[in-house]
């Protein structure tokens, strides 16, 4: 014989409150049936449909998607909602993985005043997500203008190149991502260019500036250094901006240098 279930019953069995129940009710998950009382009364088909509710539910995955995976019609129908909750889960790691970047860089930034300096190491692979702009408020307007258009690419950093022959301004500017991330957010077909100076020997520096990209200061720093090191800057120097902070009440942003050396 069929056993049933009052609501509290339920609850207790599986670790969720009355009010969760109902919440699911609601949302279309559920439907029990009621006694000649009204109270809620759930069969043994109920509690076995609930686990699997429960599963997705801890799993992240809203209502509405529970709901397109309990009707799917067949295998592909299934495989379809699940490849779209995976690209899903896939944009939360990348947002993770930046929150953790942004805040290693804050630590390192407050805490450790010394570890500001510079150090060697490859230039990131990244790719060309944009058109090459001389004004750098123009990827500005695309970073905003692609936003628009499709949230994952205000994923992109702004990429700024300056020429230090030719002064200390950004000469070019660009968004970009990583090939990692351009695969998790399926925007394989954004890709405009493949950015050649991935892999090559650089010093690396993290600065503040006033200004998402470097100032005037920053770039002298670079120079100096490598003369005082004895290396020889290749002519062109990169930067992402990475992070907006906010230091004694200024606004600022955290920006990383890559300098290629011969």
């Amino acid at each position: 014989m069929d056993r049933h279930f009052l609501i509290g019953e339920v609850a207790d069995l599986l670790g969720v409150s009355r009010d969760t129940l109902r919440i699911y009710e609601e949302e279309g998950l559920i439907s029990p049936k009621r006694d000649e009382n009204g109270y809620r009364i759930y069969s043994e088909r109920d509690i076995y449909y609930l686990i699997g509710v429960r599963f997705y539910r801890d799993s992240s995955i809203p209502a509405e998607s529970i709901r397109e995976l309990i009707n799917a019609g067949d295998a592909e129908d299934m495989l379809s909602i699940i490849k779209k909750k995976l690209r899903e889960e896939e944009r939360e790691i990348i947002r993770h993985e930046r929150n953790v970047e942004h805040l290693k860089l804050m630590a390192e930034y407050f805490g450790e005043r010394s570890s500001r300096g510079f150090t060697r190491g490859a230039m990131p692979e990244a790719f060309r997500m944009s058109e090459i702009r001389e004004d750098f408020f123009d990827t500005v307007k695309d970073y905003f203008d692609f936003g628009r258009e499709n949230g994952d690419m205000l994923f992109c950093y702004l990429n700024t190149e300056f020429d230090i022959e030719a002064g200390k301004k950004p000469v070019r500017s660009y968004l970009e991502l990583s090939g990692q991330e351009i695969a998790a957010l399926g925007l394989s077909d954004r890709i405009m260019d493949k950015n050649a100076f991935g892999a090559q020997d650089c010093i690396k520096l993290t600065v503040c500036s006033q200004v998402p990209y470097p100032e005037e200061e920053h770039i002298d720093s670079v120079i100096n250094y490598a003369v005082s090191e004895g290396m020889r800057l290749k002519g062109t120097v990169y930067a992402h901006s990475m992070y907006h902070l906010i230091e004694n009440g200024e606004h600022l942003h955290m920006v990383e240098i890559y300098a290629p050396v011969d």
